[in-house]
């Protein structure tokens, strides 16, 4: 059995069964992945894929079991290769971030500035944008770190680790009667048109929660991926913005209001996740101790080591959470 085959039926799985298309994502032959895969299969003595023809139609029982297997070993080389390249070269490779749209414009600049101008051999690829996919591309290595502010069921069997805490707020033209209401409640919020951020599974999330779990019906007119689009519908007239507070520019935006909704929203917990076998390199560990200084070496060797996440809870507790 050699490392090349296993990484052939993986990649043959990624692609749908569809050799060509792996052949050609590694560069090779179509017929030298084929003959590779039948060698494995000859070997072990199981078919890892049924076939019509010369065609790949289905994955065997036998066959889930052994890529299973097939994707920890491929996770674990990627480990060795990682261990390796720190002692070679620590201060160069390449960091693939995925994350949301508001903390890669508004929160993400400043830090990946200082992180560059310390790691300037290391190329780092931000994605934006998190959905039920980033957690594939984690388990296949294409990316490394997520930063996320909501949802978590999405990264269910990953590590999740508490790393700051973020607020929403209301923002509405000067001119507005909320600026002058000193007792705004979910209740009075729900009878005007409300604009708010979209999440990627096209829902508002939390902050509809919010006002469900308090019996009221808010009317979303408009949502949207991108805070400055709500900030320009909002300069327009077209109904109250809930924001992330980090998405409002007190020179930028000083002819809108911003509210503070502490008393209505909790502050949002904005976790980084990753997979169970990811080696943190030194410029992976410095990345996140600028993002959340109370992360450093030491309490990323704990949190691996924990074993439930009331244990991880325990050792992050809110109170230590920086605020955003």
């Amino acid at each position: 059995m050699k490392l090349q085959q296993l990484k052939y039926i993986y990649e043959v799985a990624r692609h749908d069964l569809n050799v060509s298309a792996t052949a050609e994502s590694l560069y090779t032959s179509q017929p030298g992945i084929s003959k590779q895969i039948r060698l494995l299969e000859d070997e072990l003595g199981v078919q890892v894929f049924t076939r019509s023809g010369k065609h790949l139609t289905n994955i065997t029982p036998a066959g889930v079991r052994i890529l299973e297997v097939t994707t920890e070993i491929l996770q674990l080389t990627k480990k060795i290769q990682d261990i390796a390249a720190d002692f070679v070269c620590e201060d160069k490779g390449i960091f693939r971030i995925a994350t949301t749209h508001t903390f890669s414009r508004y929160l993400l600049p400043g830090i990946i500035e200082s992180f560059t101008k310390k790691y300037p051999e290391v190329r780092l690829h931000l994605h934006q944008g998190i959905n039920a996919h980033v957690d594939h591309m984690l388990d296949h290595g294409d990316i490394d770190l997520v930063i996320f502010g909501e949802r978590d069921e999405w990264f269910a069997d990953k590590i999740q680790v508490p790393c700051f805490l973020w607020h929403q707020c209301i923002v509405v033209p000067r001119e507005h009667p909320l600026c002058h209401d000193m007792s705004i409640s979910l209740e009075k919020l729900a009878n005007y048109p409300l604009l708010a951020k979209l999440n990627p599974d096209g829902k508002v999330g939390e902050v509809e929660k919010v006002f469900k779990d308090a019996g009221h019906e808010p009317d979303f007119v408009i949502t949207a991926t991108d805070s400055e689009i709500l900030k320009s519908y909002v300069r327009m007239g077209m109904g109250v913005g809930l924001i992330a507070r980090m998405a409002y520019n007190p020179e930028k935006d000083s002819d809108l209001k911003l509210i503070n909704a502490d008393h209505l929203f909790s502050p949002f917990k904005a976790k980084i996740v990753f997979h169970k076998n990811f080696f943190f390199r030194k410029y992976v560990t410095d990345f996140v101790s600028m993002l959340a200084p109370h992360i450093n070496e030491e309490m990323l060797k704990k949190v691996v080591r924990c074993r439930s996440s009331n244990e991880l809870n325990n050792l992050v507790s809110d109170n230590t959470l920086p605020e955003r």
